[in-house]
């Protein structure tokens, strides 16, 4: 955000420079980005001063050139070639002695230097009004009055209007410092909270309450909720033209472009009291009402970029009892705004809900100003203030003159918040004790509401403005960030301790698991907890929504991790790197009856290739397996080795994956993003992921026992098997099957073949597994090998029709 000290100076005296006011801003949570010069002229006129011409004479090798000497104060006199045709002896000129750095109008600046002409040393230029910015004027030399003293610097006679600019780095949650007038009640709390001079001033204004004179125009709101607080006046005689140079100087400043004087003032509003105005030509209103109402179906409305938009039934409009005349809050309307040909005028200054702000601006893709801060929540309490104000300019600057009187409804005023302060739980958050005088003049001056005040508490209200400020713990910050938290004394008994091991369970166990991914080149994730509802259908009653939501997509707490990573491989894939491993730990919430539940989750994300592709052939991509032995790795580092696997073909996210099952509990399951969710994300090559349940692997965890063994000493038997089995019989079963056998003796089982095709009938797949055999306590013979063998293939043949291949 732009901040104009000049405009600051219009509701706060001090004698600060605006090096001081900076280092207290940023001291204050308005944090300075950046200070910066503005001058309506580029460069100021530094550096030009005024000369008296006392000599001219025509150049010896050039026809249209002049030799001048010039006089520019303290007996210094100047040799200047000049060229223009009106350069005569007496005159008052501008001029630019060597080392100035002038700028023109058009094209680059550049520096005077000492330079010959023709064979002529010249010390200087007589400039033009172009040459400095002053104007387009290029006829000739700039004339000044003749009154004017040699070497008096420009800029103390020709108007320049110069500010200094501070660039503010605004959080989204500090909407009652998105105008100078908030920033200046904070800046006034902190100086005096500070023992510096301050005091708070008021712009002059019209006041509108001692008006008799009935309003030509009635409003009627329909829709309170979208609109608790609707005010507006009339004005006539208005004549509409352009803005005097100070007003188009001081938007220029803060980045505004000037249009004319109406649009200027309320663009002026609404920097100085963070109050949207919007201008309606009252001749292009039909009937005599203004109505607040939601759009009918198959309504439209031009608006004032020229473009036609179909309202949606959500949408707040400003109507006449014909037609749209604006999108509320958001931008008005082609035809019912005002022109040059204008003369009369109803003025609005209104507040409007901020969640119906937000959608109707994302949906149609209108980011304006004032959209921008209704739906971040403006005040309810200044609409009238904001006409005040706008009523003084426009008597001033557009000759208007007001038709009746000023007219507010309020239908739904937005409530203060209520708070009680404890002194206890200030002074033992801010570390000291505070002065309960001190606490007091600080609330008061961030003018919150002080309704009771006892020996150790404050009950106070807070104004609906400060959105950020309805708990206890948020006017503690405030006073502390008042006071200044650099104010606060460092006690002397402060004792320290380094951090020793992890204790905490869950914390080592995620450290381990988080090393242990990154190490073989994952990723971590930190998604935000807040998702978009339209992820979950409408009628899941277990989705967490956000009542009032300042952003309208970002509407409900996640219910799920997928979608965030999904939105990150999209982010990533978007930007050319589609090989991600991505992991993240996140809390998830959910909805059961009227309770909530907070969940812990933890989920990895592959997709993609595992390495670039090179001269050496194309790289492999990343598959399910190659998954699983992560995931498998990760439930070792909990503890949990004895699982069962079994394979499920698909769920609302996942298809053909696996799940393992520890005691009575599914602790992983692995498998493909489904391809219409991943279609949904523009992603069209596969994603596959492991979602473990986080809780019951750190129980595990926090409750493995170490066991140390040595390293077997006899050797280990491996066997191939290949058999012939049904199509629909999944590996894992046989896995399954082949371990349960003899457990002390058979140590693994890996497949290492498939074959499906010519030789093999249709009904038919063939596997090959390779099994391992080794005993603690011996060394195994071949006939005990043969003998687990014969029970093997037993089973698979009973259990599964399964057929011996040779």
């Amino acid at each position: 955000m732009k901040l104009s000290l000049f405009l600051l100076k219009n509701y706060i005296q001090t004698p600060l420079d605006e090096n001081e006011i900076a280092e207290i801003l940023t001291d204050i949570g308005l944090e300075v980005e950046g200070v910066e010069r503005f001058s309506s002229v580029k460069g100021g006129y530094k550096g030009l001063v005024v000369g008296e011409v006392t000599h001219t004479e025509k150049h010896p090798n050039a026809d249209r050139l002049k030799i001048t000497k010039v006089q520019v104060g303290n007996n210094e006199e100047l040799q200047i070639v000049c060229g223009a045709p009106n350069v005569e002896s007496g005159q008052k000129v501008v001029v630019a002695k060597v080392g100035t750095t002038i700028y023109p109008v058009e094209g680059d600046s550049f520096e005077i230097k000492k330079t010959k002409i023709r064979g002529v040393e010249s010390f200087g230029m007589i400039c033009a009004e172009d040459e400095i910015g002053a104007g387009s004027s290029h006829d000739g030399i700039m004339v000044l009055p003749v009154h004017s003293n040699p070497g008096d610097e420009i800029k103390d006679i020709l108007p320049v209007f110069e500010d200094v600019i501070f660039e503010i780095g605004l959080t989204p949650n500090r909407t009652d410092a998105m105008s100078h007038h908030g920033v200046a009640i904070d800046l006034h709390a902190a100086l005096k909270a500070r023992k510096k001079e301050s005091r708070l001033i008021l712009t002059d204004s019209t006041k509108l309450t001692d008006i008799s004179a009935e309003s030509p125009v009635k409003i009627k709101i329909e829709d309170e909720q979208a609109c608790p607080v609707y005010s507006g006046i009339c004005f006539h005689n208005l004549k509409v033209k352009p803005s005097p140079s100070w007003l188009q100087n001081q938007l220029l400043s803060i980045g505004v472009k000037p249009i004319n004087n109406v649009v200027d003032i309320t663009n002026l509003v609404l920097k100085e009291l963070g109050q949207p105005l919007h201008a309606f030509d009252l001749k292009k209103v039909s009937g005599d009402s203004i109505i607040i109402r939601k759009a009918k179906k198959d309504e439209s409305i031009i608006t004032l970029d020229k473009k036609e938009r179909k309202l949606q039934t959500t949408d707040l409009v400003i109507c006449d009892k014909e037609k749209p005349l604006c999108i509320a809050g958001v931008m008005g309307g082609l035809n019912s705004g005002i022109t040059e040909e204008s003369s009369t005028l109803f003025l609005e200054s209104a507040y409007f809900s901020p969640e119906g702000i937000r959608k109707t601006s994302i949906h149609h893709q209108l980011r304006s100003d004032a959209a921008m801060r209704y739906e971040k929540g403006a005040d309810p309490f200044i609409t009238l203030k904001a006409l005040e104000r706008a009523a003084f300019l426009l008597k001033d600057l557009a000759n208007a003159e007001i038709s009746g009187q000023a007219l507010t409804v309020k239908p739904a005023q937005p409530p203060f918040f209520k708070v009680e302060l404890r002194m206890k739980q200030l002074n033992k958050i801010a570390g000291m004790n505070f002065d309960k005088a001190e606490v007091n003049r600080i609330l008061t001056d961030l003018q919150i509401l002080i309704k009771e005040e006892h020996a150790d508490t404050f009950k106070l209200e807070i104004p609906p403005a400060k959105t950020d400020v309805i708990r206890e713990i948020d006017v503690i910050e405030e006073i502390i960030r008042i006071y200044g938290i650099n104010e606060i004394p460092v006690n002397d008994d402060l004792q320290m301790k380094l951090p020793g091991k992890l204790t905490d369970a869950a914390d080592e166990f995620y450290e381990k698991t988080a090393q242990y991914l990154s190490s073989h080149g994952f990723f971590e994730m930190n998604n935000n907890s807040i998702s978009r509802g339209e992820y979950y259908p409408e009628d899941d009653t277990s989705v967490v929504r956000i009542i009032k939501s300042a952003n309208a997509e970002l509407n409900v707490l996640r219910k799920d991790l997928y979608h965030c990573g999904l939105e990150a491989i999209r982010f990533n894939k978007n930007r050319n790197y589609p090989n991600l491993r991505l992991f993240e730990a996140g809390k998830i919430y959910q909805k059961t009856n009227d309770s909530y539940e907070e969940k812990d989750k933890f989920m990895i994300w592959m997709t993609g290739s595992i390495n670039e592709n090179s001269w050496r052939g194309k790289s492999a991509k990343m598959d399910l397996f190659m998954l699983k032995s992560f995931a498998e790795n990760i439930l070792k580092i909990a503890g949990i080795e004895d699982t069962l696997i079994t394979q499920f073909e698909e769920d609302n996210y996942l298809h053909s994956g696996i799940s393992y099952v520890a005691g009575s509990n599914t602790v992983l399951q692995i498998g493909h993003v489904n391809e219409n969710l991943s279609e949904k994300f523009d992603i069209s090559q596969p994603v596959i992921i492991a979602e473990f349940n986080w809780p019951i692997l750190v129980e595990r965890f926090k409750n493995q026992s170490i066991i140390n063994k040595e390293i077997p000493k006899y050797p280990s038997v491996k066997r191939d098997l290949a058999i012939l089995i049904p199509s629909a019989t999944a590996y894992i079963d046989l896995k399954n099957v082949i371990l349960q056998i003899n457990k002390k003796i058979i140590q693994s089982v890996d497949i290492f073949d498939t074959y499906k095709g010519k030789g093999i009938p249709e009904d038919k797949k063939s596997y090959a597994f390779r099994i391992s055999f080794q005993h603690t306590e011996k060394t195994l013979t071949d006939k005990e090998v043969d003998k687990e063998m014969k029970k093997i293939i037993f089973r698979l043949e009973k259990d599964f029709g399964a057929q011996i291949r040779e």
